[in-house]
């Protein structure tokens, strides 16, 4: 997954424990100087079956956050969260260290053609590299949007993978 650090646009999609597979870049990019990141932009989308497993990577995504909000580069980092038991969701709340995402999180599971939808616009005729990590059927999803997107439009999905069932 080193690839990230060094592709202009990337989606990091993560299902449960599968977030690993993103933190050493995320850090890479908190520690490295904004003026030397390569990486254009970043959407990470992570789906946890309960609230609290967000806490286990929240403060390096908040800091990243942050770190894009001090050098006016906002729109550099993009996260969307979700939560897929809905038991979970009354046990459930951030802590204050945690409020910018709090408002970045959804309940259910991600309306991924409504979002690549929204990617094959905002990227059109760019080639985008999309690495996923979580259990197969997500894999299977994934690839299957990005094989159809690039068979019918004028972008290019890159995906990559990685798996832990």
């Amino acid at each position: 997954m080193t690839k990230i650090i060094h592709s202009q646009y990337v989606i990091c999609i993560a299902g449960g424990i599968g977030i690993t597979a993103f933190i050493g870049s995320l850090k890479y990019l908190l520690e490295c100087p904004s003026s030397v990141i390569v990486t254009k932009r970043i959407h990470l989308i992570w789906i946890v079956k309960n609230g609290d497993e967000l806490t286990w990577f929240a403060q390096i995504i908040c800091d990243l956050y942050h770190k894009f909000w001090f050098y006016d580069e906002m729109d550099r980092f993009h996260v969307e969260l979700y939560i897929t038991n809905k038991k979970s969701l009354n046990n459930f709340n951030f802590c204050d260290n945690f409020q910018i995402l709090q408002h970045r999180i959804q309940y259910g599971r991600p309306k991924f053609q409504h979002l690549f939808n929204f990617w094959k616009q905002l990227y059109e005729q760019k080639t985008v590299n999309v690495f996923c990590c979580g259990p197969k059927m997500l894999l299977k999803d994934i690839k299957k949007l990005c094989i159809r997107i690039n068979l019918s439009e004028k972008i290019k999905f890159n995906y990559l993978h990685d798996s832990y069932s």
